[in-house]
């Protein structure tokens, strides 16, 4: 559908409905003029055409100009001066038409005609103007709950692309990790395949979910931990450490895994002199995960590389995502060391 169809559409459409909103006036307003006894129903029937012309026009004038070229504006002081020049017009045009026109005798009480018309009118102006903003904020509404929708959508989408970087970036690590193995006709190559079997088991099934108990997020670290540990030869230190109760505390899947990825791949993997790994979770603080893990860092400039990977800005993405203002990141690195400090506020 072409934009000037669109258009046309929408056009048609407000024009059937404000027709319909007098047509009902008018029909409801004769109704009760009806089984009034003492009054030419036809004869005002006319009469009532003539006004609701006048109304209609008076309404429209207020909606279609005062409002957008000042109200909206926010010329308050021009607004208010056509205002009261509309309301005075279209007051005093049905007078006229009454006296004129019609020939409808007004006993001499100006006052009174003057006032009704001045209600009449005024009445209208502001109950459209009532009718018009009450639309605009269903739609405004609408248009929010539109967007909330798309952004909830979007933040989804976003999500799930993260996470499937995440997952491949740490397979293809561990699928290294067994073939370096596999070449060397390694014992330990077939208990390093049922550790991955367990981690890949998480992966696909748990991972899906947007939030996980902590305890299975902890049970995945473990399993990977003893995984870098059956491929890695002994004199390497690795702390793992758990404080508090963290029953029934849940968090996003995957959010740690990178770091303990970077922590081995360049504490432990490039060889420093005294390698090590301190991995601390604590929850002593209520409804808060305070995540640590710091390693060892190669002496040797020439070897050392930046530590932070692709890893760990998919994870900076996701807590951005999920957790906006409820998360702190601190990365911290000196010449022997770099550690790393996750806290986010769980509910």
């Amino acid at each position: 559908m072409d934009k000037f169809s669109l258009l046309n559409r929408i056009v048609t459409k407000r024009f059937l409905l404000h027709a319909l909103f007098w047509l009902v006036n008018l029909i409801v307003i004769n109704t009760i003029v009806y089984f009034v006894p003492e009054v030419d129903f036809w004869n005002y029937f006319n009469r009532l055409l003539i006004v609701i012309t006048l109304v209609i026009g008076c309404s429209y004038i207020h909606l279609l100009v005062l409002i957008p070229k000042f109200f909206v504006a926010k010329k308050y002081g021009k607004y208010v001066l056509g205002f009261l020049i509309n309301i005075s017009f279209f007051s005093f045009l049905k007078i006229f038409i009454k006296l004129s026109i019609l020939k409808d005798p007004i006993d001499n009480n100006y006052l009174e005609e003057i006032s009704t018309a001045v209600t009449l009118m005024l009445f209208y102006c502001l109950f459209t103007f009532s009718m018009k903003t009450i639309k605009e904020w269903v739609t405004v509404q609408d248009i929010t709950i539109r967007l909330r929708e798309t952004e909830k959508q979007k933040l989804e989408a976003e999500l799930t692309a993260l996470k499937a970087q995440i997952n491949p970036h740490f397979m293809f690590n561990t699928l290294n990790n067994i073939y370096s193995l596999s070449l060397d006709k390694s014992d330990k190559t077939p208990a390093l395949i049922l550790k991955l079997a367990d981690l890949m088991s998480y992966t696909l099934y748990e991972c899906s979910e947007d939030r996980v108990n902590i305890s299975k997020e902890i049970d995945f670290i473990k399993n990977y931990i003893e995984l870098e540990k059956i491929r890695l030869k002994n004199g390497i230190k690795i702390h793992f450490d758990i404080a508090g109760n963290y029953e029934n505390c849940r968090v996003a899947p995957l959010l740690f895994i990178p770091f303990i990825e970077n922590a081995f791949k360049h504490g432990v993997n490039q060889r420093p002199q005294h390698p090590y790994i301190d991995i601390v979770f604590d929850f002593s603080k209520k409804r808060t995960v305070c995540f640590s893990i710091e390693n060892s860092k190669p002496t040797t400039p020439e070897i050392r590389s930046n530590n932070k990977g692709i890893g760990i800005e998919n994870v900076r993405k996701r807590l951005n995502l999920l957790y906006e203002n409820r998360f702190n990141l601190e990365l911290i690195e000196s010449p022997e060391k770099y550690k790393v400090v996750l806290e986010i506020a769980v509910s």
